[in-house]
């Protein structure tokens, strides 16, 4: 009588911690990949968002400097059109009045606030005043039209007064060493830069302003504006 073996089925636990190892290397190398193509399309799109803040920032500061205009005599003859100044923390305002398809002129203006280029905007057309600073007398000049006011000192330099209504938008962050510089012609043709304006009272609009910055992760940019 014969007996017949029967054949053994199945895995031994050796194969299965084997074929366990395997499966686990490549769930890991796989992990490893996606996360890998996850961290770089996060990098991309972050360079992405921050390349479109600085176009909307760049193009808010050319619309804004294309619309500066003269006001001519609807202001005091000694009031600036357009005003930069420099302030005591080392830093300059840019305040100029541009056109504006409701109110028809509107001060606006730029300022930096620690990291951040600010975009301001007087609400209504301010009045302003001229007021000296001579500790003997003070004359000044008024408009009429809103509630707000404004003086503008002997040197040129335009002060909002207190509880003036501006509204200041954040444009640009990560930006320092900012430094505005307008472009002139002299009596003799001479072409110079000039890092405040006015330089003398009635002097105008400037030809042209350049705006010079570091920015964060993108480096040393300039950019020049023609204003007439």
């Amino acid at each position: 009588m014969m007996r017949t073996k029967r054949l053994a089925c199945g895995l031994t636990l050796i194969e299965l911690l084997v074929a366990l190892i395997i499966l686990a290397v490549i769930g890991l190398m796989s992990w490893r990949g996606i996360d890998g193509a996850l961290r770089s399309r996060d990098h991309i799109v972050g360079i992405e968002q921050r390349w479109q803040k600085l176009s909307r920032g760049f193009s808010l500061i050319e619309h804004n400097l294309l619309q500066t205009a003269e006001r001519g005599s609807s202001l005091p003859a000694a009031l600036p059109d357009f005003t930069l100044q420099k302030l005591p923390n080392g830093n300059q305002r840019l305040i100029f009045w541009r056109m504006d398809p409701v109110q028809g002129s509107r001060l606006s203006g730029f300022r930096v606030d620690g990291d951040k280029l600010m975009l301001l905007r007087w609400m209504h057309n301010v009045p302003l005043s001229m007021a000296s600073t001579s500790s003997s007398s003070a004359s000044s000049a008024t408009s009429s039209a809103g509630s707000s006011s404004m003086s503008l000192d002997i040197s040129g330099s335009i002060q909002p007064a207190a509880g003036t209504d501006i509204d200041a938008e954040s444009i640009l962050d990560g930006v320092h060493n900012v430094r505005w510089t307008v472009h002139m012609l002299t009596s003799d043709k001479r072409s110079i830069w000039l890092d405040s304006w006015p330089p003398a009272p009635n002097s105008g609009l400037p030809r042209g302003i350049r705006l010079d910055m570091d920015i964060d992760n993108v480096g040393h940019v300039q950019r020049l504006f023609a204003l007439r």
